[in-house]
C-alpha cells in the first residue's frame, strides 16, 4: 500500500506539471473568459448596436494575441493591461490579475471585455460599454462559473488515475477488487469531464472534434466497466485502452492550453 501511495504521488506530480507548464495560465483564463462572455452574449437581448459591438468582438478573438507581464506601466501609472489595436495584441498584467481573480466573475468579465473592445477600437475608457454588457449575462457567469484552470485541474487528476491504473496493470498479482477499483475511479473522471467539456464545447474551436474525443474516452470507460462485471481482466488490451485515455486527454489539454487567439 505504501509503494501504491508513492507512485500516486509521483504520478500526480508528473500530471500537474503536464498541466502546469503547458503554457502561460493567465492568457488561457483571460482568453476561455472571453469566449464564455461572447457565448451567453450571443443569447442575450442585445440592441442592434450592441449586437454588432458582440460580433466585432468575436472577431477580435479569433486574431487578436494575448501575453501577460508582471507589471504594466503606462505614462507612469500601474495599470491592468495595455491594448495594442494596430498589433491585435493585448498585453495582461500578472499582478492585477491575480487581484481580479478573487472577485466575482462579473468583474473578471468587465475586465476581459474592456481590454478586447480597446483592441478592437472602440473607447470603454468609463467602462461604459464593458459594464453594460458583462450585466446583461451576470446571472449566467454566477451560475455557470468554471475557470480554465479548474477544468485543466480535472484533467490532470484523470491522468494521473488512469497512469495508475495503467501501472497496476503490469503487476501479476492484480485483484478483481482493485481493479473495479480503479476502474471506478476512472467512470466517475469521465462522467465529470463528460459534463464539464459539453457544458464548455464554446471554448474550442473545433467542438464536433470535442465530441469524438469525449465519446472515445466513454467507449474506452464502458469497456472497463465490462471486463469489471465480468471478471475478464486483460492486462495488455486494458493498458493499451488507459494509454489511449491519456492520449487523448492530453489532446483536450492541449486545446484549453493553447486556444485560438492566443500566443505564448
Amino acid at each position: 500500500m505504501k509503494i501504491l501511495f508513492l507512485i500516486l504521488i509521483s504520478i500526480t506530480a508528473q500530471a500537474g506539471n503536464t498541466v502546469g507548464n503547458g503554457g502561460d495560465s493567465l492568457v488561457v483564463e483571460f482568453t476561455q473568459i472571453a469566449r464564455t462572455s461572447l457565448h451567453y452574449l450571443d443569447s442575450a437581448s442585445l440592441s442592434q448596436p450592441e449586437a454588432k459591438i458582440v460580433l466585432q468582438l468575436k472577431q477580435s478573438l479569433l486574431k487578436v494575441q494575448v501575453n501577460s507581464a508582471e507589471t504594466l506601466i503606462l505614462n507612469g501609472v500601474e495599470v491592468d493591461a495595455i491594448n495594442y489595436p494596430l498589433e491585435n495584441k493585448i498585453l495582461v498584467s500578472r499582478a492585477r490579475w491575480s487581484q481580479a481573480k478573487l472577485r466575482s466573475p462579473l468583474v473578471q468579465a468587465i475586465f476581459v471585455l474592456h481590454e478586447y473592445l480597446g483592441v478592437s477600437g472602440y473607447d470603454d475608457s468609463r467602462y461604459q460599454i464593458s459594464q453594460i454588457l458583462a450585466e446583461q449575462i451576470e446571472h449566467q457567469l454566477h451560475e455557470n462559473y468554471i475557470s480554465a484552470s479548474q477544468v485543466e485541474s480535472f484533467l490532470g487528476i484523470f491522468i494521473s488515475h488512469a497512469l495508475l491504473f495503467h501501472q497496476e496493470l503490469a503487476l501479476p498479482d492484480l485483484s478483481i477488487q482493485n481493479f473495479c477499483s480503479l476502474s471506478g475511479l476512472i467512470d466517475a473522471d469521465v462522467n465529470m469531464i463528460n459534463s464539464i467539456i459539453s457544458n464548455h464545447l464554446f471554448w474550442f474551436t473545433d467542438s464536433k472534434s470535442i465530441e469524438m474525443r469525449i465519446d472515445t474516452l466513454k467507449l474506452h470507460q464502458q469497456a472497463l466497466t465490462d471486463s469489471c462485471f465480468n471478471n475478464a481482466i486483460n492486462p495488455v488490451q486494458d493498458r493499451k485502452r488507459l494509454h489511449h485515455m491519456v492520449d487523448v486527454m492530453k489532446s483536450i489539454l492541449m486545446e484549453i492550453q493553447f486556444p485560438t487567439g492566443s500566443k505564448r
